[in-house]
């Protein structure tokens, strides 16, 4: 398997990605809040065989860094995220590509979507953000300002990371890989701060503040390219029925549940999800 970690450097922003597989099909994967490339580990050694992935860390995770001008108007058209993968794709001159987003990552792809359908393939969306207007208390709670603050001044213990990652998993503990590099990426105050600061973008006290995405979700309803909707049956985060019901609204969707998943049923059933998308694009 090809795979190679790289790095774009251009207006003061840098963009880590890696370059997986060789397929002539190419899909940007885009990760959760807390997240970084590497939660699609399981996932992409799964598909490199037949396409072409490009998994990138997001404007304030990873190792990805944008400068505070462009950290601004995350859902409009100068979102960074948009700049993000604008970026990728140009550097890379990736053709058509299927944009696969989880949680945030899914949100992102909405919004990507309802911005450069006319030069997309298809789109995947995985327990996605933006769909439902329930989530957990905790992240809610987590909005408050001096709670936010609290948690962004102080560095996470292991046992706390292990504990956040629980939650998103439904028949069994956290992966060790999975909590080694959380925690690596969680020690870096920059990250922590942006963490944050993402979340009180998407989520408030009441729950996810969906009407930020009712302009972008109007526009993605109507796109024409195809639609692959995945869902953990057992989703913590956001509600399974939520975003089946919400499917019926979409044109050219399909909705698939992963049965005793939560809420990264690519992590938990690699299997069962590759050949989900497997079986999609080749319907395609």
């Amino acid at each position: 398997m090809n795979e190679e970690i790289m790095y774009i450097e251009k207006d003061a922003c840098r963009l880590r990605y890696r370059r997986t597989g060789n397929g002539k099909i190419a899909i940007i994967l885009l990760h959760g809040i807390g997240a970084s490339l590497e939660i699609w580990n399981p996932l992409t050694r799964l598909l490199a065989d037949d396409y072409l992935l490009y998994s990138l860390d997001l404007p304030g995770h990873g190792e990805t860094r944008f400068d505070e001008s462009y950290m601004k108007d995350f859902f409009g058209d100068n979102s960074p995220f948009i700049k993000a993968i604008d970026m990728l794709v140009e550097h890379e001159s990736i053709n058509m590509p299927i944009i696969m987003g989880n949680s945030m990552g899914g949100g992102i792809a909405i919004l990507y979507t309802s911005k450069r359908h006319s030069n997309m393939r298809s789109v995947i969306l995985i327990d996605p953000l933006g769909m439902s207007r329930w989530i957990d208390i905790v992240h809610r709670i987590s909005t408050i300002s001096f709670i936010a603050k609290k948690f962004t001044e102080k560095e996470p213990t292991r046992n706390e990371i292990v504990k956040s990652l629980k939650s998103l998993y439904y028949t069994r503990d956290p992966d060790e890989w999975l909590i080694d590099i959380t925690y690596k990426y969680f020690m870096d105050k920059y990250n922590r701060e942006w963490y944050f600061r993402l979340l009180r973008e998407g989520v408030n006290i009441r729950g996810v503040m969906i009407e930020k995405f009712i302009p972008l979700r109007t526009i993605f309803e109507n796109t024409k390219i195809p639609k692959l909707i995945i869902w953990g049956e057992y989703d913590r985060l956001f509600r399974h029925e939520d975003g089946y019901q919400y499917s019926k609204k979409l044109k050219n969707c399909t909705f698939v549940t992963v049965e005793k998943a939560g809420h990264i049923p690519m992590v938990e059933y690699p299997e069962k999800t590759a050949e989900i998308i497997k079986n999609f694009i080749k319907s395609g």
